[in-house]
C-alpha cells in the first residue's frame, strides 16, 4: 500500500507541475498574441496617404518585445522624399501613461485585441492622436495620425504596413 500512495503522490505531483508549467506556457502565448505587431512590416505607398508633406520613398517598421515584458521596442528605417535616409528608435508601452521622448510625451493604450490609441504633446499641448489597427488576420497594420506637423499645418496621415 505504500508504494501505491508513493506512486500516486508522485503521479499528482508530476501532473500539478505539467499543469502548472502548460498554465504559464499558455498565458505567455497568450500575452504574446496579445501584442500581434512584434516583427517587420513594410510600408505599402499605395494605400497609404499624407495629407501634408510627400511620402517618404520608402520605410521598414521592427517592433521586438524587450525580453519578458509586454514593453516593445520599434526601429523605423526608411528612405524619405528626397532620398535621405532616415532612422527612428523608440519605446512602445501599453499602459495609458504619459512617457518622455525628445522633449515629446506620448501615452498609448490599448483599447481592444486589434486597436491602441496613441496621443503625442509638446510643452503641454496636444500635437497629434491617432490609432493603430490589425487586421484580423494579423498580415496588415495600418496608423492614423490626426493632429499638426513641424509646420504647425493640420493633418491626416493613413500609414498601412504589411507584415514581412
Amino acid at each position: 500500500m505504500t508504494m501505491i500512495r508513493s506512486n500516486a503522490a508522485r503521479r499528482a505531483i508530476v501532473s500539478a507541475f505539467a499543469g502548472c508549467v502548460f498554465a504559464t506556457a499558455f498565458f505567455q502565448a497568450a500575452s504574446a498574441e496579445a501584442i500581434s505587431d512584434i516583427g517587420t512590416w513594410r510600408l505599402n505607398l499605395a494605400k497609404s496617404s499624407y495629407s501634408h508633406g510627400e511620402m517618404p520613398k520608402s520605410n521598414t517598421l521592427t517592433i521586438k518585445r524587450a525580453w519578458g515584458t509586454n514593453i516593445l521596442r520599434a526601429i523605423s528605417k526608411g528612405i524619405d522624399a528626397q532620398g535621405n535616409p532616415t532612422e527612428t528608435k523608440f519605446v512602445i508601452m501599453f499602459n495609458g501613461k504619459v512617457q518622455g521622448a525628445n522633449g515629446d510625451n506620448f501615452s498609448r493604450k490599448s483599447v481592444s485585441y486589434t486597436t491602441e490609441e496613441y496621443a503625442r504633446w509638446r510643452d503641454g499641448k496636444m500635437l497629434q492622436s491617432g490609432s493603430t489597427k490589425r487586421s484580423p488576420d494579423g498580415k496588415t497594420l495600418t496608423l492614423t495620425t490626426k493632429g499638426l506637423n513641424a509646420q504647425g499645418e493640420h493633418l491626416t496621415n493613413v500609414l498601412v504596413y504589411e507584415r514581412q
